[in-house]
Order: structure tokens, then sequence, then C-alpha cells
């Protein structure tokens, strides 16, 4: 597969869809390119290798109490 399309993750984070997001850890990395999202409400990371965009309730960071 060939990467003739990249998007940087500040570019993902200014379209209206994300307007009421949040940027709570990373910010240094807001123009680094995407090459995958995942939507995942699980804490498996196993299978990521760099360059994805993780979409998340945020949920697994949540106190169960």
């Amino acid at each position: 597969m060939r990467d003739s399309f990249m998007i940087s993750v500040r570019e993902i984070l200014a379209a209206k869809t994300f307007r009421d997001a949040s940027i709570l850890a990373g910010s240094k990395g807001l123009d680094r390119n995407v090459k995958w999202v995942h939507i995942l409400d699980s804490p498996i990371y196993t299978s990521l290798t760099g360059q994805e965009f993780i979409l998340s309730t945020g949920r697994m960071f949540s106190d169960p109490a």
C-alpha cells in the first residue's frame, strides 16, 4: 500500500466533528502523520505499531468504583 494521502493529528482535530475535543496529553505530537484510525474501548494496545489515531470514549481510563 502506498502512502499517497497523509493527514496530521492537528488536521484531524481541526475538523468540525472534533470541535469539542480536548488535548489531554501529547500536544507535541500534533503534527505527526496518521496512517490508521482505530476505535478502541479496551486497554488492548498490543497490535498498535505507530501512526495510529485512536478514537475512544475514554471509558477504559475511568475509575470503576
